[in-house]
């Protein structure tokens, strides 16, 4: 339940959990697009070799397409772990 004043969004925030885990959450996020890319670059020119440069091209291009449409289904508002109950 949300008291007066305070918005559902910072309530959320202020489960420890959250607290916590955000740097974590957030530089693994990072790590994950880093290592993406470093793939990436080195398959590329595995892709041309075997196939032509269009594919070497439009298949890094077809997985980022995938991964913006993955982003496009997150929803900042759902918390990562429920809030806790303040009678508790």
């Amino acid at each position: 339940m949300v008291e007066a004043g305070e918005s559902e969004y910072s309530g959320l925030l202020k489960t420890r959990n959250l607290l916590i885990f955000r740097g974590s959450l957030s530089g693994f996020m990072n790590m994950a697009n880093q290592i993406g890319g470093m793939i990436t670059v080195s398959f590329t020119p595995f892709l041309a070799d075997r196939f032509g440069w269009n594919t070497g091209f439009h298949v890094p291009a077809v997985i980022a397409g995938l991964g913006a449409i993955a982003w496009l289904l997150v929803d900042p508002g759902v918390a990562l772990s429920p809030a806790r109950n303040k009678a508790s």
